[in-house]
């Protein structure tokens, strides 16, 4: 009786063992891993508005790309592509060519209206470094075209579920979405681009090559000596009229150019070099030597801010650098103070060697050596 109550006990154990491990074999096993998410990516435009290119000046668009991979599961590793095409409107008013990008991964298609970029391995959570891609804005054609670059992209990912990156891993794609910039034509008053090279490049206002005429009497010429976005605008500001010269500004010339360049004993090519150059049309005075006289009694005024953005509440005259050894940068208390590198009036013994040269004589011109943006004017 004894060996039979032993072997009863010993086979319910044994049951009961059993039946432990499969009720904790149901309970351990992981639960298959979610679906995965797209990539997360996000275009943004660096200028909302460009203006079209034109004979001699060359401008830009720019879009700053940030991938990541949002899911959170397994290995979730992914290996991906990123890929924008262009598209200009209206129908018919140019192409919209990518130019550049800051990312080695990027390709630009033979058609150069398409550009692809890899996306290297990323964790679950992780995010790639920003990168950018520039863009050459259409030329304006013979009638005012406007219109507007579309920049259409999307994404792909190829997930990694069990470490080797083969054919049985999801790829999943990110929907297409659409980011736009509007284009503007060129015109006697306002430029905006992208200065992609690193070396930056000059814009000026106009549609002269730079040169001031009658229909274009006051021009902005901005030599930035790197990568930057600039916006030139020489509308008249009535509003401030009133707080330059007690009203005796007549051209103003606004510009918006986010950084700091060089310092006051920098050299002229680490500086932004600013010519504000003035049509005879405008200038009073009896002949051509009364007129070129004038410029003895003209005057280029500055109103900057400092770095946190707050202006001088009036105009204040900018004066020659050989007094102040150059421009002063801005600090979080005072704005930055430019200074007046050279003046001159063009007679025929020093016009430029330009098709149009005739368009300078009797003109007047001020070279201006800044470290930050701000507002001129002249009376």
């Amino acid at each position: 009786m004894r060996n039979s109550n032993r072997a009863v006990l010993v086979a319910a154990i044994a049951t009961a063992v059993a039946s432990t491990a499969l009720a904790g074999g149901r309970t351990h096993k992981p639960p298959p891993p979610p679906a995965p998410l797209p990539l997360e990516v996000t275009v943004t435009a660096t200028l909302a508005s460009v203006t079209r290119s034109q004979a001699g000046l060359n401008t830009y668009a720019q879009y700053q790309i940030s991938i990541r991979n949002p899911n959170t599961w397994g290995l979730g590793m992914i290996k991906g592509t990123f890929t924008a095409w262009t598209n200009v409107l209206p129908t018919g008013t140019g192409t919209a060519n990518f130019f550049s990008s800051d990312n080695a991964g990027c390709t630009i298609a033979l058609s150069s209206t398409t550009i692809t970029c890899t996306v290297p391995d990323l964790l679950p959570g992780a995010s790639i470094t920003p990168f950018t891609v520039t863009v050459a804005a259409p030329p304006s054609t013979t009638t005012p075209s406007g219109g507007q670059i579309d920049l259409t992209y999307q994404g792909s990912a190829r997930f990694n579920k069990d470490n080797d990156f083969d054919a049985d891993d999801p790829i999943v794609p990110t929907p297409p979405a659409t980011v736009s910039t509007t284009l503007t034509d060129p015109n006697p008053t306002t430029v905006a681009t992208v200065l992609p090279d690193a070396t930056g490049g000059t814009v000026y206002t106009g549609t002269e090559g730079g040169a001031a005429t009658c229909d274009q009497p006051w021009v902005s010429i901005t030599q930035v000596p790197k990568a930057a976005t600039v916006n030139l605008d020489v509308t008249t500001l009535t509003a401030e009229k009133p707080i330059c010269a007690s009203g005796s500004c007549e051209f103003f010339a606004a510009l918006k150019i986010p950084g700091t360049f060089g310092t006051t004993t920098s050299p002229p090519s680490d500086l932004l070099v600013i010519t504000l150059r003035r049509d005879r049309c405008t200038i009073e005075g009896r002949g051509i030597i009364g007129k070129a006289l004038q410029i003895l009694d003209e005057n280029v005024l500055y109103r900057g801010a400092t770095s946190a953005g707050v202006e001088d509440s009036q105009y204040v005259k900018v004066p020659p650098c050989r007094i102040t050894g150059g421009p002063v940068a801005a600090t979080s208390t005072a704005p930055g103070r430019p200074c007046v590198a050279s003046r001159k009036v063009y007679t025929i013994f020093n016009l430029p060697d330009v098709p149009n040269k005739w368009d300078y004589l009797g003109d007047h011109e001020w070279t201006i050596w800044a470290n930050d943006n701000g507002k001129y004017a002249n009376y």
